[in-house]
């Protein structure tokens, strides 16, 4: 939560400041699709860090910003600078307790680099066991090795257990599946869980995360190539027109500009500012003679003025329309028409 002196910084368009206040907006401008503004202010936030702290960033500081780095390089489809940022947060401050290896191995089941992504997932099911998604990378690693019988078994634990727990699994789960599947031939039980993994997906391609998006347009090309094994043109052609459409509303789907959501901080804060001051304003409205009669019990005060309300109530009625305005301001602020979306989607896939 914002502190007041914050809270009026953003208001007046001066914040962000230090190292912690960058960390916050790159937050923003990653929920907002702007990934690589959000790179920036991270950039920014390191050096800030650094210079604050000596040679290197804050230990704690530096290790998260390094994270967050390599989490929108590895959404972006850029994983091999992903993995570089893992590195030097290993080399900066070390890996204690192993929380980088199930991230590198990620990044190197993108990679194709299958056989160091499974000796680093080993080593993590060694160390404190696998969760689900590593279950699911290591799949993949065993089938990019060539394992089949082995790659096969971790598909169906890792979609039998989650179905158990959950009455279904993660629609990457059945992807990853339906496309070993495909690899396989086994064309019918791979269209069941493609047609899973489309379903447990939005049917807007803009609202997921980039690479989602780019699994789903993927999965419909993977579906259309099935039903044309399978003989059915009809239904081939249809997929193939999905997976189309999804690339181009991808190409045309635009994020909130900088300044839009610098705009949005700026009346966020606005609000705040504006509901605190009404708050207030009630409360001397109510309690302010009551608290004045009861203070001229011990104090020699003068009467009460006759105008008193006046005040407080013209706070009030003040502050109700600052708030109205940036409402209405704020309703106007559009997402529509920004500039530079996803290119590196096209370079991912």
């Amino acid at each position: 939560m914002s502190t007041p002196i914050k809270t009026l910084r953003k208001f007046l368009g001066r914040w962000p400041r230090t190292a912690h206040d960058l960390f916050e907006r790159h937050e923003e401008y990653a929920c907002n699709g702007q990934y690589e503004a959000a790179i920036e202010e991270l950039n920014e936030a390191l050096r800030i860090s650094a210079l604050q702290s000596g040679s290197e960033p804050n230990e704690s500081e530096g290790f998260q910003y390094l994270l967050a780095r390599s989490e929108l390089h590895t959404e972006l489809g850029m994983h091999q600078q992903a993995l570089a940022d893992l590195e030097e947060a290993d080399r900066r401050y070390g890996d204690d307790f192993g929380s980088l290896d199930e991230q590198r191995s990620y990044c190197l089941v993108e990679l194709g680099a299958y056989q160091r992504a499974f000796e680093l997932i080993a080593r993590c099911d060694r160390e404190y066991g696998l969760d689900a998604d590593l279950k699911l990378a290591r799949a993949r690693c065993l089938a990019g090795l060539a394992r089949s019988d082995e790659a096969a078994n971790d598909f169906n634990t890792v979609i039998t257990e989650a179905e158990n727990a959950w009455g279904e699994a993660e629609p990457e789960s059945y992807f990853y599946h339906g496309k070993f599947l495909l690899e396989q031939g086994k064309t019918a039980l791979a269209m069941n869980d493609l047609a899973r993994a489309l379903a447990g997906w939005s049917d807007d391609v803009t609202e997921e995360e980039p690479r989602t998006r780019a699994l789903m347009i993927d999965a419909c090309h993977l579906k259309s190539n099935a039903h044309q094994m399978l003989g059915d043109t009809a239904a081939a052609n249809s997929a193939k027109q999905q997976a189309e459409q999804w690339e181009s509303d991808a190409r045309n789907s635009r994020p909130m500009t900088i300044e839009q959501i610098q705009k949005d901080i700026r009346i966020n804060a606005g609000i705040e500012i504006a509901s605190s001051v009404i708050g207030l304003a009630i409360l001397l409205w109510l309690l302010g003679p009551i608290v004045y009669v009861h203070l001229s019990s011990f104090v020699n005060l003068p009467p009460l003025p006759a105008l008193w309300p006046i005040l407080p109530g013209s706070l009030v009625a003040v502050s109700v329309i600052a708030l109205f305005a940036l409402v209405m301001a704020k309703r106007k602020n559009a997402r529509a028409q920004g500039d530079e979306f996803l290119q590196r989607m096209n370079d991912y896939m």
